[in-house]
Parts: structure tokens; C-alpha cells; sequence
């Protein structure tokens, strides 16, 4: 038998599990009812009282709260929040539940659709302040947007513009290394290598230049530094500050070229002698086998000879030496013979090889080592290596005669030496060569003689005049002549018909 209480007491127990799904049903209900009348005040309360029983649909309620701007609660990381507790709590839902949440709009697809939403506005809102922050944090709390490559890619762009302006190698670097996998890194990384050099390098002095190459051995900027060192050691083209550079940067990608511009330096003459000579001096020098090949040449002589349209060289044996396939050539001259090709000059050696190419449009023989060379109408010297010892900018030059070339830049003539130095100064209308010490010069229509010092030896205001021969040198003004000597003293004056 039941007691009277018992039955009691069971009755309520059944009727409270039968009526509490439909009282968790009427809060949701009157929340959405809420809702729906903008009554965002009651339905947020209702949300909040119905989350412990009711996960699903008060999240998703409170997710639609604040995702809209029109009410007080506006905020999107709680909007965030709530949709992915919404979301998380559909598996769990019973098919009754499912049914019921349905009736009230809330569905995966609803989810999925509000989600997508909250994630769209969290992207606007980050774009619109285009501050990395906002990125970050979009990026960080809302991966699962469509937006998220996007927003990577804006971010990106936003640091590296941040970095770009302050365009230093600090910045870069530190680009890099907050965001190694941005598709800007290979710029930033272009930009902090150069910047890294230039700022490490910027007062251009050989010391900055060797503790850059220390320091930053990887940094595709080495090999520029290793040329700045080249360039800033080599003051002087010489011998002796070619092997000092070889044996203080015994590392450095410049030591072949070094080492055979070395040899044409030492070696202007071509001659065997002076080979053996070089070998003996230089032990250590590393192109042995092209030292016996030009060893063996050298007093072999060569003749131009012609096939076609074509010239190259033959031996006096009548053997093929070089191929003929340049268009003209002269005779070999210090080692090395002039060519030709397609309106292009250069020069080869007995072995064939170009060894000062052809980019000149003009050129002389190599003499003492020296060639005179021109490009687009202006003239300087090279030596073997095709090193420039005097630019090209003259519009005429000379000869050297006595250490010294008579140079044209515009209309006016002066001296220079072999070091490109500006010896005498005076502006002629014309320079000749100097002879036995002595050059006439012209100026205003009048000539006159000068010695190596540029002192004039005979008065600049002959109609005409010859250089001294055996210390004398006839002038002549009008139809009458004079005579001097080269001390400068007029020994005959001006007032023959003829002499000599």
C-alpha cells in the first residue's frame, strides 16, 4: 500500500519533470518575444537567466544582442563569444531540443549565418581603424572568417608600410621577425640586406668595409664591400700595392683579378726575360700555366694574315695561331695586337685571348704599357689590365713624349702626365709634342716654344716656326726670318729672306 504522502509527493516529482522543459521553453520563448519588440533590456535578462538550462538558444539570443549597433549592449567580442557557445552546444542538443530551437530560428544554419556575420563586422570595424592592433586582435579571436586571409594580408601590408617608413635595418628586422611567414618577407629582407650595408658602411672607410664582412658574411652585400675594399686600397696602380692587397685580403673575391693585373704590370715589355724574372719574384703566384704559355710565345712572331673577310695570325712557320674572325687587325706590339670588330676595337694576346675588350671606338698601340683609348669621341689612357689610368674626357689626345700629352677639352689645349695630372695649364689654340724639351704652342694665330715646365722659350708671336734642331730653331714673321737658340736668345733677327 501507498501511503497518502507518498502518492503525493510522486505526483509532484512526475508533474515537475513533465512541466520543466516547458517552463525552460517559456523563458527562451519570451526572450525571443522580447527580441523581437526591440526590447533588448528584458530579452538580455531573460538570455542570461536561461544559459545554465538553455545553452544553445540564450547564447545564440545573446549573440544576436550584441552583434546590433541599435542597442547599449553593442559589443562584438561577446557577440563572438556567444554564437561559438552556440555553436558548441548544438551537438549536445537532444531531437526533441533541436525541434524546439528550430521553432525559434535557432538552427546550425542560423548559427553558421550569424557567426559568418559577427566575423564580418569584426573585420569591418578592424579595417576601418587600420591599426595593427585591430588586425592582431581580428586576427587572434577570429580565425574561423572567410575575412582572415584577408586580414593577414592587410596587416602585413600595414607593418611593412610602417617599416618602410622608417626604412632602416632595425625596422626591417624587426618585420621579419614578428611576421616570418608574410608574403612581404622577401622584401623586407631585400630591404634590411642593403640597409644593414649601407649603415654599416656608411662612412665608406676600409674598416667599416672588413667588420661588415666579419659580422655579416652571409649578407649578399659582401661581395660590394669586397669590391669598396679593392677600390679604396688600391690608391695607386702599382706593382707593389697590388701584392700588398693580395696579402692583406688574402679572402677577398678580388685576388685573381689582382694577381693578373700584377702580371701586366710587371710584364709591359713581353718580353722572356722579364717572365723569368716575374717567376722569380712572385713564387707564389697562382696562374703558373698561363705565365709558360705566354713564356713560350713570346718570342714567337706573328704575322696578320687574311681568310674571307676575316684576319687572325699565323707564325712565321705559316702555322694558324689565331682564327681569323675579327675584321682587321695590326701587329702585335708589347704582347698584345689591336683588333677589330663590328666597328669595336679591343686587343688580344699571342694566346688568343681578348684581354681588353672590345667597347673602344678608337685606339692606339700600347706603348710602355700605356694605350691610348676613346669611347663616344673622348679619349684617356688604359694600361694591360684595361684599368683606366686617365678618364675619358678629352676631345683630343696625344702621344705621350718626355712623360707628358697634349689633351683638347672644347677648343683649348694643355699638358697632363701619365697620372692624368694637369702639368701646364695654359690654354693653347694648339699643343704639339715634346721634343728634346721643347714644344711649340700656338695661340691667337701666333707660335711660339715652351720647355717641360711650360716657360716660354720663344715668344708666342711668330707667323710660323720649327721646333729646335741641334739647339736652333728657325720663325718666321710675314716673309723675313730669324733665328734662335734654345736658350731662348734670338741669335739671327727677324730680317731674311732665308736661312738654312
Amino acid at each position: 500500500m501507498f501511503r497518502k504522502g507518498s502518492i503525493i509527493q510522486g505526483f509532484l516529482i512526475v508533474a515537475f519533470l513533465v512541466q520543466s522543459p516547458l517552463v525552460k521553453a517559456g523563458k527562451l520563448e519570451k526572450a525571443f518575444e522580447a527580441l523581437n519588440v526591440y526590447n533588448y533590456f528584458e530579452a538580455k535578462a531573460l538570455f542570461e537567466k536561461a544559459l545554465k538550462s538553455e545553452i544553445t538558444g540564450a547564447s545564440y539570443g545573446l549573440s544576436l544582442i550584441y552583434s546590433n549597433n541599435k542597442n547599449p549592449f553593442f559589443q562584438l567580442d561577446s557577440s563572438r563569444k556567444y554564437i561559438l557557445q552556440a555553436e558548441s552546444g548544438i551537438p549536445g542538443e537532444s531531437e526533441k531540443d533541436l525541434l524546439f530551437l528550430n521553432t525559434l530560428g535557432v538552427n546550425e544554419t542560423s548559427i553558421l549565418k550569424q557567426k559568418n556575420h559577427v566575423a564580418e563586422l569584426a573585420f569591418l570595424a578592424a579595417k576601418d581603424t587600420m591599426k595593427l592592433e585591430s588586425l592582431n586582435h581580428f586576427i587572434a579571436h577570429y580565425n574561423f572568417s572567410v575575412r582572415h586571409p584577408q586580414a593577414i594580408e592587410l596587416r602585413d601590408s600595414l607593418a611593412f608600410h610602417h617599416a618602410s617608413l622608417e626604412d632602416d635595418f632595425e625596422s626591417y628586422f624587426g618585420f621579419m621577425s614578428e611576421y616570418p611567414n608574410s608574403s612581404f618577407y622577401s622584401r623586407a629582407k631585400d630591404l634590411y640586406e642593403i640597409r644593414l650595408y649601407q649603415q654599416k658602411t656608411k662612412g665608406a672607410s676600409l674598416s667599416e668595409y672588413e667588420s661588415f664582412i666579419r659580422s655579416y658574411g652571409d649578407n649578399p652585400y659582401v661581395s660590394q664591400a669586397m669590391d669598396s675594399i679593392y677600390s679604396l686600397f688600391i690608391t695607386e696602380i702599382s706593382v707593389e700595392n697590388y701584392y700588398a692587397f693580395i696579402k692583406n685580403y688574402p679572402g677577398n673575391k678580388n685576388v685573381s683579378q689582382a694577381w693578373r693585373t700584377l702580371y701586366k704590370l710587371y710584364n709591359r715589355e713581353d718580353s722572356k726575360e722579364r717572365i723569368v724574372e716575374f717567376q722569380i719574384d712572385f713564387p707564389d703566384y697562382p696562374f703558373t700555366d698561363e705565365v709558360m704559355v705566354d713564356y713560350e710565345l713570346s718570342g714567337m712572331r706573328y704575322l696578320p694574315f687574311k681568310e674571307g673577310d676575316f684576319w687572325g695570325f699565323i707564325n712565321d712557320k705559316g702555322m694558324q695561331m689565331i682564327s681569323p674572325v675579327y675584321d682587321w687587325v695590326e701587329n702585335f706590339q708589347e704582347g698584345l695586337a689591336m683588333v677589330g670588330k663590328d666597328f669595336k676595337v679591343g686587343f688580344i694576346n699571342k694566346a688568343g685571348r681578348l684581354v681588353i675588350p672590345l667597347v673602344y671606338h678608337e685606339a692606339e698601340m700600347f706603348h710602355n704599357g700605356f694605350a691610348i683609348v676613346s669611347k663616344n669621341d673622348k679619349y684617356g689612357l688604359i694600361n694591360k689590365a684595361n684599368l683606366v689610368e686617365i678618364p675619358l674626357v678629352y676631345d683630343e689626345m696625344n702621344e705621350f713624349s718626355q712623360g707628358l700629352s697634349s689633351v683638347k677639352r672644347g677648343d683649348k689645349y694643355s699638358y697632363i702626365d701619365l697620372k692624368g695630372r694637369s702639368v701646364i695649364e695654359t690654354p693653347y689654340d694648339f699643343a704639339g709634342d715634346f721634343e728634346h724639351g721643347f714644344a711649340y704652342v700656338e695661340l691667337d694665330g701666333k707660335r711660339g716654344i715652351i720647355d717641360l715646365k711650360g716657360r716660354t722659350v720663344v715668344p708666342i708671336e711668330y707667323d710660323w716656326l720649327e721646333n729646335f734642331t741641334d739647339g736652333l730653331a728657325r720663325v718666321r714673321i710675314d716673309e723675313k726670318f730669324g733665328l734662335y737658340n734654345n736658350m731662348g736668345t734670338l741669335i739671327l733677327p727677324v730680317e731674311y729672306d732665308h736661312i738654312g
